[in-house]
């Protein structure tokens, strides 16, 4: 059932209010379906993130919002995880921006055993051919029970990747975002010691 968009951002009110939210990210199902929330919503908020699939055209809502496009890699590897024809979709909407749109553009790239070996091809299509400022690596996360043959079998089998983007982030140090530290963190010597003393 589709909420209307007052009893959304009533509820969006409420939550705010209870846990003192500052700043929202505003993601997954797919944001853009509801732009009538995103316009209000925003004004809630002192910072804005909004994460899209970006196979719907972008519109402007101001240049502090920061806009992040998800692709899992180069036109096959995606297409093959998200449907055929998506990335010359997001791409093209990516050329074809409002001409007062200023939001800060960005990629997220969520690493996995199929796109490991893609990477800087990635990274070249968007500077070659898009207005994204840069792109953040996330790792796949596998569930306890993973079937999907995307994940790595031990962290130690992950480090080879993170390695990789860590030589990546010397190649492509201003479009890369992630930062040398936090990748650094990640490696299987260094993560359970983050994990398992985590406050949360």
């Amino acid at each position: 059932v589709k909420l209307k968009e007052t009893m959304m951002i009533k509820e969006i009110k409420k939550y705010r209010r209870k846990y003192r939210i500052q700043r929202m990210v505003w993601m997954g199902g797919e944001p853009l379906l509801r732009k009538d929330v995103l316009k209000k919503g925003i004004n809630l908020f002192s910072q804005n993130t909004i994460t899209t699939n970006g196979t719907l055209p972008l519109f402007n809502l101001g240049p502090k919002i920061k806009w992040v496009i998800s692709l899992d890699g180069p036109e096959e590897i995606n297409d093959e995880m998200r449907g055929k024809g998506c990335f010359n979709k997001v791409i093209k909407n990516l050329n074809n921006l409002p001409e007062d749109f200023t939001g800060d553009l960005q990629c997220n790239c969520v690493v996995n055993k199929k796109n490991q070996d893609h990477l800087e091809k990635l990274i070249v299509n968007l500077q070659e051919k898009t207005p994204i400022r840069g792109i953040n690596f996330t790792f796949y996360v596998p569930k306890m029970i993973d079937n999907t043959g995307i994940g790595w079998k031990s962290l130690e089998e992950r480090d080879v990747v993170i390695n990789n983007v860590m030589k990546l982030k010397d190649k492509y140090p201003d479009f890369i975002l992630n930062s040398k530290m936090v990748l650094e963190l990640m490696l299987s010597q260094n993560s359970l010691k983050i994990t398992n003393n985590c406050p949360v």
